[in-house]
């Protein structure tokens, strides 16, 4: 039969770079969270994972006697192999153990530090514990990984592939079609649209990362993903509001 496939495109599948903590080895296991991960429920559908947003958790499973748990998907550098995989979380001693961190004003943003997850026994009689390490920014080799191979999580949640659906698909609520977004906001986009719904004028945003990023000694990109962080933004807002009070003030003065 005639076709207009390539020749030899069965072979040409790519090995998807999932990571389940069962996988991990015996011992510690160093890595770390690159970018926000995302939360929800995951249920299983003749052996494939069917995975709902946090509000969205399913009235009944696909299997009465296996109910929907509660998952973590993370973004995750393994410093043994060192590469990029997506970390999928089930286990309740881990997930109690990120949130504990990430409420604490001490630690916070999951990026900024390796954590260290220790794994004993086997089977059901598996333990894991988990452990930060002091703060410290990505090294070249992480940096350079994101650049290559950076992934939507929320994909997850509609059975997507996180490292090609990258553009997000929205609905037209007047004629139902769904389409694909023109792109997705950068981070920077993002941060200058809360602003703006908060009456505050971004005009000077770019001149305030620039100052935080020396101030922080941080990658300008690393400061715009704290400022956007839950439990940060609106403590950023605050100081930026500040910021250009000041700075306006000096402008004023300079014009005198």
């Amino acid at each position: 039969m005639n076709t207009f496939l390539p020749k030899g495109y069965e072979s040409l599948k790519t090995e998807k770079s999932y990571w389940k903590m069962s996988q991990m080895k015996e011992g510690d296991n160093r890595l770390r969270i690159v970018i926000q991960p995302i939360a929800g429920w995951i249920d299983w559908q003749d052996k494939k994972p069917v995975r709902y947003q946090p509000e969205k958790k399913p009235a009944k499973s696909f299997n009465s006697e296996k109910p929907a748990k509660a998952f973590w998907s993370c973004y995750v550098w393994d410093y043994a192999r060192e590469a990029l995989f997506i970390l999928e979380i089930t286990q309740m001693s881990i997930l109690k153990a990120l949130t504990l961190l990430g409420k604490d004003e001490n630690w916070g943003d999951f990026t900024k530090y390796d954590v260290k997850i220790n794994k004993e026994g086997s089977g059901k009689d598996t333990r894991y514990s988990l452990t930060p390490l002091p703060h410290k920014s990505f090294g070249p080799k992480i940096e350079e990984a994101l650049k290559r191979s950076p992934v939507r999580l929320e994909a997850l949640y509609d059975g997507g592939d996180p490292w090609t659906d990258l553009i997000e698909l929205i609905m037209d609520e007047g004629t139902g079609e769904v389409k694909a977004s023109e792109s997705i906001n950068s981070p920077l986009e993002t941060l200058r649209e809360h602003l703006v719904i908060d009456d505050i004028d971004p005009s000077y945003l770019n001149a305030y990362i620039e100052d935080l990023k020396v101030k922080k000694d941080l990658p300008a990109e690393k400061v715009i993903e704290s400022a956007l962080m839950p439990q940060l933004l609106e403590k950023f807002k605050s100081t930026y509001a500040k910021f250009l009070v000041k700075h306006r003030v000096v402008e004023q003065m300079v014009a005198i």
